[in-house]
């Protein structure tokens, strides 16, 4: 399992007419939402926000997010992420800042440290999860006081079957 967590440095809308809201820009994120502004308003990242997103596979969907808001990455397979980066640079015309490191979980445990994040950010990985009670409840605990759990989910999940049908499942 494979964890990316980051700072909202500053909050700063990053808006590019040349940037299409697109699965190849924005990841499986794109799936969810029509465009931009339906994602920020949905996540509502703030300026000091630590967030984390687990199951980040290739990293796309936070090399996205780079193309909206101002972000300090910190865990996640460098070299792919490096490419996304890459590519998103090109695409906003300027070098992101983002920087990240690699975080592997267990199959009931993210490894990340207690209480700490604002916001956790699953996207379409909770039907990957073994034990997904035991991460849930893991989750819980990765949280601040008042943090928030934002799970979206393109597999319905019934009875411990994985039906590969799209439905979007939103959760916060």
């Amino acid at each position: 399992m494979r964890f990316k967590q980051f700072h909202i440095a500053k909050w700063q809308w990053k808006s590019s007419e040349k940037t299409t809201f697109s699965y190849k820009v924005y990841g499986n994120v794109a799936n969810y939402f029509d465009d931009a502004a339906g994602l920020l308003e949905f996540f509502d990242f703030k300026k000091g926000d630590v967030i984390v997103e687990v199951g980040a596979f290739d990293g796309a969907n936070i090399g996205g997010f780079s193309l909206l808001v101002d972000i300090n990455d910190k865990v996640l397979n460098q070299k792919k992420l490096d490419k996304i980066i890459r590519h998103n640079s090109k695409i906003k015309n300027s070098v992101l800042t983002n920087k990240f490191h690699l975080c592997i979980g267990t199959e009931k445990a993210t490894n990340l440290p207690d209480s700490i994040f604002d916001k956790i950010i699953v996207i379409s990985a909770l039907h990957e999860f073994t034990y997904m009670n035991e991460m849930i409840y893991d989750f819980n605990r990765k949280l601040k006081k008042h943090g928030k759990i934002y799970l979206l989910e393109s597999f319905a999940i019934q009875k411990g079957i994985k039906i590969t049908h799209q439905q979007k499942l939103f959760y916060k």
